[in-house]
């Protein structure tokens, strides 16, 4: 992060600092290069942002946290402000801090490219990335950073180094986030991924959740770009609508960015993609069709910001990824999907087991903040093995775990063999040396709080 002084923060906020004892001149001109939201990892320069949690005030942090640090945010006008010491006060720090990151991205002159959706908006930045880092240096989101605190955090870094572009993810699970996002990030070229059911519980409806994820444009003028996943009906349904430059990406014969011939090869996906008239065969390193739309979706944003056609094509080649691993542990394949999941990417990597060779087990487990139809989304999951086994797809072993996941068992039914369901994922746990054999293709998918992760560690370990 840039140095900001004290006195440019005041500035910013347009509040009065509040100084502890000592020259005035100089505290004011104390600087801070961070954002720090946890006490526990200030720094001497950093700004300490307090937030008010629903179990935690991390304002009684404050006298700890400036034994260390110089400078922080209150919502509360300190009685004894501490001597060497600058509080700056502000009505919400929350708010503070967004309006900080946003005078900070308002000095950077690089386009950037905003990317949400339902599913698969961390995979398609991280493919939008490395494509684009094929021939320009790109700032972009680290980790999960993309929510109301994540964002800020992100953008603090934006002028750290000499960039060309910046790829920022933009996640949201309330209505108004997106907006408060965009007036941040002010991106020049969104992707929208698909709309689904994540944060339904929040968002109400699909429908609410297509409103709030095409805010995303809501501070671009006429000459921004928006690309949206054509084979989502809510996302196509709404393309000629949209007072920005669209385009789609996807299988569909109009999309303008077109997949088609779709193969499995090794680890990977080879297919053909059809941009402006022009075909070419593409081979990517990562697999499943999803994964095929999120290249496709790196491929226009490449052509928009003018990267040659041949490098992106070519860089798809080295994508590695952080979220899906494909493992080689004692003689099984092991699809490593356990991040997190909804119904629409446990679907997509239940289509990714179904093309690999030999004994087929998914082990899946609850998902979270679905709202009043959990119980039919999970159905839904179950409905979907049905359906692929009608196409000769099919699972032979399906491992459960949670009552919400149970519910897929019982809707797939007498579509898979045999279904084994547990408690809870410590349950699985103890039986994986019982369920697993050599040859099998095994994938884990479930929210990030079943903790599933610890299932695949547990694999690894017994290496």
């Amino acid at each position: 992060m840039i140095k900001l002084k004290v006195s440019e923060l005041a500035e910013i906020l347009q509040t009065e600092p509040i100084f502890g004892e000592g020259n005035r001149e100089e505290l004011a001109s104390l600087y801070v290069d961070g954002f720090c939201y946890d006490s526990r990892k200030i720094r001497p320069t950093d700004l300490f942002i307090p937030y008010r949690g629903e179990n935690v005030d991390a304002h009684v942090f404050i006298p700890d946290v400036l034994e260390t640090a110089s400078v922080t945010l209150t919502e509360d006008i300190p009685e004894a402000p501490l001597p060497g010491k600058v509080y700056l006060h502000v009505n919400n720090s929350g708010d503070a801090v967004q309006e900080i990151a946003l005078q900070i991205r308002n000095r950077y002159k690089k386009p950037v490219v905003g990317v949400t959706g339902s599913v698969g908006k961390t995979t398609t930045r991280e493919m939008i990335t490395h494509v684009l880092e094929s021939g320009y240096r790109v700032f972009h989101t680290e980790g999960n950073q993309n929510s109301q605190v994540g964002v800020p955090m992100t953008l603090s870094g934006i002028l750290d180094r000499e960039t060309d572009c910046a790829v920022i993810e933009m996640g949201i699970s309330m209505e108004g986030e997106m907006d408060r996002l965009s007036r941040m990030t002010k991106p020049a070229i969104a992707v929208v991924t698909n709309i689904g059911v994540s944060h339904m519980e929040y968002l109400g409806s699909q429908e609410g959740i297509r409103k709030e994820k095409l805010k995303i444009i809501s501070r671009m003028d006429e000459t921004g770009v928006i690309f949206l996943n054509a084979d989502d009906p809510l996302l196509y349904a709404v393309k000629d609508e949209l007072p920005v430059q669209v385009k789609t990406y996807g299988f569909r014969e109009d999309a303008d960015i077109r997949g088609t011939d779709m193969q499995a090869s090794g680890d990977g996906m080879r297919f053909t993609v059809t941009m402006d008239g022009v075909s070419s065969e593409v081979s990517l390193s990562v697999q499943g069709e999803h994964n095929v739309r999120n290249a496709l979706a790196a491929l226009g944003v490449a052509a928009t910001l003018g990267l040659s056609r041949e490098k992106a094509e070519a860089s798809l080649s080295t994508f590695a990824g952080s979220r899906q691993r494909i493992l080689h542990i004692n003689e099984m394949t092991v699809i490593d999907d356990a991040y997190n999941a909804s119904p629409d990417s446990m679907k997509a990597a239940l289509s990714v087991l179904l093309s690999r060779e030999g004994r087929r087990v998914a082990v899946l487990g609850d998902m979270f903040e679905l709202g009043k139809n959990e119980i039919a989304l999970h159905e839904s999951v179950g409905e979907f093995i049905r359906k692929e086994k009608e196409t000769g797809r099919t699972l032979s072993l399906l491992v459960t775990a949670g009552p919400l996941a149970e519910k897929i068992g019982e809707a797939a039914g007498d579509a898979v063999p045999e279904i084994l369901h547990f408690a809870d994922t410590q349950a699985v746990k103890d039986s994986l040396p019982d369920i697993l054999k050599a040859g099998d293709a095994v994938l884990f998918k479930a929210s990030n709080g079943m903790h599933f992760r610890t299932l695949v560690e547990t694999l690894e370990e017994d290496k």
